[in-house]
This record gives structure tokens, sequence and C-alpha cells, in this order.
């Protein structure tokens, strides 16, 4: 049996002599790979630069009467409106701008842009952790969007609209459109975006 085996028997008591590795034959650590795809953490920091945005204007002191932001937001009360996310402009219809008083506009900026920058930060970090569930939150919000720009469109080339669209409004309502419209189609099929997504419990 002994001269069978391919290695010589330790002996007892004999320490056998050290043996140096040279350094290109250790095994190197391997960092492991982010599954975060990059256009996630793009989108994702856009949502948390959104937030910051956000609550530089809800710290505005947009009830000083001296203040040529106050004077925009009252001459403009879309435009500014413009600025909030769609869950929250959903809340203020373009008809109601125009009966509202200037000064529940106005009382009214600070908390609106409050919760946006809320909804902006648990957005983009969330996306940034790969939640699933804000993966089909943000398709559902970008889908709402689209379908909000699609339906107003339609019923401005139908009926007859009291304030046509400028040129640069048109502009801007076609780039948002298609930007949501993008963010939706790169979420929902670009290949290798669901499986990053898998396997996340919230």
């Amino acid at each position: 049996m002994q001269l069978k085996d391919d290695k010589p028997r330790r002996m007892y008591g004999i320490t056998p002599p050290p043996y140096e590795i040279p350094p290109e034959r250790l095994p190197q650590p391997k960092l492991p790979k982010s599954k975060r795809p990059f256009l996630i953490t793009l989108y994702g920091g856009y949502r948390l630069f959104w937030a910051g945005v956000s609550l530089i204007l809800a710290l505005v002191p947009w009830g000083d009467p001296e203040s040529g932001l106050t004077s925009y937001a009252v001459a403009h009360p879309a435009l500014v409106v413009d600025l909030l996310p769609g869950f929250l402009r959903m809340l203020l219809p373009s008809f109601t701008l125009g009966r509202w008083s200037q000064g529940a506009f106005l009382l009214g900026l600070p908390i609106l842009f409050s919760m946006a920058a809320v909804l902006y930060a648990l957005q983009g970090w969330m996306l940034l952790a790969l939640s699933k569930w804000w993966r089909w939150f943000t398709m559902l919000a970008a889908a709402l969007t689209v379908a909000e720009i699609a339906i107003g469109l339609s019923a401005r080339l139908v009926g007859t609209a009291s304030r046509p669209l400028s040129s640069a409004a048109l502009t801007a309502v076609l780039i948002i459109g298609t930007w949501n419209l993008l963010v939706y189609c790169y979420l929902g099929y670009y290949p290798g975006v669901k499986e990053a997504f898998e396997g996340q419990d919230y």
C-alpha cells in the first residue's frame, strides 16, 4: 500500500520546510460587479438632483411681495406648476389655477415643492437600490404623463382651445412626453433591466 501512494508519508515530529508561493500565482480577489445598469444609476441621480432643486424652491420666500420669483409665479402659475412631478400636477388641473387667489397659490407652493422633494428623493434612492416596486411606480408615472399629454393634445386638435399653445410650449410638451416615453420603454423592455430588479422584496 505504501508503494502505491503517490506522496510520501509525513513523519510525525518533522515540520516540512515552508514553501513560498510566488505573488503572480496568488489568487487575486475579484470585486463583485454591480448589477445596476448605468442608465438606472444616471436616472436615479437625476431624480436626486431634482429633489435638491425642489427643496431649494420650497425654501424660496414666495410670500415676499418684492421678490421677483413671486411676481413671476403670479404671472405664470402654469409654468411654475410644471416644475412639480406629474403626480402632484394631477392634483392641480390647469383650469383651477385661474380660480386660486394669489395668496392661496403662493402659500401652497412651499408645501407642494416640499412634497416634490420628498417624492423625488425617495424615487431616486429606491431606483438606486433596485426596488422592483419603484420600477413599476416609475413606469406607471411615465405612462400617465404620456397619456395626459396625448389626451391634452388630442383635445386641442379636435376642439377649439381658448388659449392655443405657443411654439415654445408645444416644444416643451413634446420633449416631456418623449422623455417619459423613453423612460417607460427602457424600464419595461430594455434587455437586462427587468433582471436587474428581480430578487428584491421591496
